[in-house]
């Protein structure tokens, strides 16, 4: 019965996790309004559970997040200095 539970879940996942990929793919394109690039994140969240593929592209997303929120940091303290 385990096994079951256990494969509906992941089969759940695995479903949700497409769909959201390609959905967010369908928003990259240009021309269609919405958060594209969020909704392929969302979907390979999801995926990299079951699927080692996915856990690439996810850490490298996750670098470039670090880079721009560490020059946003940077630059909001150089701003803050220039007003005082």
């Amino acid at each position: 019965m385990d096994y079951l539970k256990n494969s509906t879940k992941r089969v759940a996942n695995d479903l949700v996790g497409f769909t959201l990929l390609v959905i967010g793919l369908i928003l990259s394109l240009p021309g269609l309004p919405g958060p594209g690039l969020l909704v392929i994140l969302l979907g390979l969240g999801l995926l990299a559970r079951n699927y080692p593929w996915a856990k690439k592209p996810l850490e490298t997303a996750k670098k470039y997040y670090e880079k721009a929120k560490a020059k946003l940091i940077k630059h909001s303290g150089e701003e803050s200095k220039r007003k005082h």
